[in-house]
């Protein structure tokens, strides 16, 4: 009699820097150590909600698709992706808070003027720190996240280092450069 089909599926990885922190540079980076990678795709925060609204695991509908999910509506779900995804690695990307906060303003300033976003820096930097006091205290102890600044130097090794790759010979590719250096 045939065996049952089992689907294990493999441990994911999952950026949960806020925007702004260098992740389409995280993104990049895994895909070039082989990660099928979605980054910043906003149908994801959509199809959660239904998934979970219907008992299903949040990311069903990528499951079999990618092995890296970057950005986006990710970030403040590592709670429930840390529950339904069990072996799964975290990546925090992080940036130095008065970068980030000049960066940010920058880039929310056209959302802003559409009256999608507040614009004070104020509302920025209660976002940035509620984040990491979140994130921190969440994986206070766990060795399955990882704090990554890829802004500060060569975030190859301890990328690669938690990810248990090799370190590739190219380098780490820093994607929005103008933007990282804000």
């Amino acid at each position: 009699m045939p065996r049952p089909r089992v689907n294990i599926m493999p441990p994911k990885v999952f950026g949960i820097g806020l925007p702004k922190t260098g992740t389409l540079s995280l993104a990049k980076a895994l895909e070039q150590l082989g990660y099928r990678t979605l980054h910043h795709a906003a149908y994801l925060g959509i199809c959660a909600a239904l998934n979970r609204a219907r008992g299903e695991r949040l990311l069903a509908v990528a499951d079999e698709q990618f092995d890296a999910l970057v950005d986006g509506p990710l970030l403040d779900l590592y709670p429930e992706l840390d529950r339904q995804y069990p072996g799964s690695r975290f990546v925090w990307t992080t940036r130095e808070r008065g970068a980030w906060l000049v960066s940010t303003l920058r880039h929310v300033r056209g959302l802003h003027a559409a009256g999608e976003l507040p614009l004070d820096a104020a509302s920025w930097l209660a976002r940035y720190e509620e984040h990491s006091a979140g994130v921190a205290a969440y994986f206070a102890g766990r060795s399955d996240c990882l704090r990554l600044d890829v802004c500060s130097g060569d975030a190859w090794p301890p990328l690669c280092r938690f990810l248990g790759q090799a370190v590739p010979a190219s380098p780490f590719p820093h994607a929005n450069r103008a933007t990282v250096q804000a």
